[in-house]
């Protein structure tokens, strides 16, 4: 929590540092998925030298605050007002040293430009990377990846500050890689991604753009694209048998469903809608919503059709009582970071 003479003190270091920032922010304007009530303050370093200062100075006072990118995997809360945000969307920088072989891409710069530059380039590695609707920052934070190839697959090293303004690097070994984990997520607000390396592996142009068009087909076949969406919900989960694994009449049913709905043969080009699945598992369960929560394409996907998020939590947590403990939730929900008057 952060209380407003808390936030004066910010304001008046602000304004004598020559920090950007913008205050009280409506978070149904500013979030990528459309949700939250009031952000106090958002913070815009445009410098190493403006992060350093910021991130000391909140660390010796004690004021809590969370580093946002494109704010592509965080829900925020209605009616709930937040304290600070740190936005690094001035880091946005990409840059390709081709004498040493290595790209350099600064923390807020989004993961579908950093694959559309190494198309430009001739670079390969990173064509999965382009319809992950997120920042390199965020990528690296949580190890993000497409179709198979994951951040740490082309990543060299990470460089950053931590909370008490110190620099630090952290090599590809160091930054211990899981399935979208790392270091940095496992100690959340030790560590702030400024930028990285990235391994610049040449390749042919024609078979990367060819293989960057067909995954970018893909993507849109399974994902949302009509109402605000955070993706992926639970990680490593095929949610429709995943639900229902342990009820063998429903597991018959579901396959059948599968076969007549969704053959290649029917299917041809139309893409992966799933209302007629998902009504089946609703009626099946006798689960009822005067707002939909989740995509036509999957319920594995949260969408915002204007419903509180109250709702939106109550349908996560009914998966999670149908999930195996192993479903882990890919989406990051805000519930610190808070206001006090």
């Amino acid at each position: 929590m952060i209380s407003s003479k808390e936030i004066l003190n910010i304001t008046e270091f602000l304004k004598q540092s020559g920090l950007s920032y913008e205050a009280d922010l409506d978070l149904k304007e500013f979030s990528y998925f459309r949700s939250g009530g009031l952000v106090k303050m958002v913070i815009y370093p445009r410098s190493m030298d403006e992060l350093q200062r910021f991130v000391k100075f909140m660390h010796e006072k004690q004021y809590e605050f969370k580093v946002i990118g494109d704010t592509s995997n965080l829900m925020f809360l209605d009616d709930v007002t937040y304290g600070v945000l740190l936005s690094l969307k001035h880091f946005s920088s990409i840059q390709y040293n081709e004498e040493e072989g290595v790209i350099v891409a600064q923390a807020g710069a989004s993961l579908p430009l950093l694959s559309r530059q190494a198309l430009l380039w001739g670079i390969t590695g990173y064509e999965n990377f382009e319809g992950i609707p997120g920042t390199v920052g965020g990528g690296i934070f949580m190890n993000a990846g497409a179709y198979g190839p994951e951040i740490k697959d082309c990543l060299i090293k990470v460089y950053g500050v931590r909370a008490n303004g110190e620099k630090f690097e952290l090599t590809n070994d160091e930054m211990n890689f899981a399935y979208r984990e790392t270091l940095i997520s496992k100690h959340a607000g030790e560590y702030f991604i400024t930028h990285a390396d990235f391994k610049a592996t040449k390749g042919d142009t024609q078979r990367i753009f060819e293989r960057m068009e067909l995954l970018h087909a893909k993507r849109h076949k399974y994902q949302d694209f009509l109402y605000p969406t955070l993706g992926t919900l639970f990680a490593g989960t095929e949610i429709y048998s995943a639900i229902g694994r342990d009820d063998k009449k429903y597991t018959l049913m579901l396959r059948v469903l599968e076969r007549l709905i969704f053959s290649k043969k029917l299917r041809r080009e139309r893409p992966m809608n799933k209302r007629r699945l998902n009504d089946f598992v609703c009626k099946y369960f006798g689960w009822t919503f005067d707002v939909k929560p989740f995509s036509d394409k999957t319920m594995n996907c949260i969408t915002n059709r204007g419903q509180h998020t109250d709702k939106i939590l109550e349908y996560i947590e009914l998966l999670k009582k149908h999930l195996p403990e192993t479903a882990r939730l890919e989406n990051e929900i805000i519930y610190d970071f808070r206001y006090k008057d």
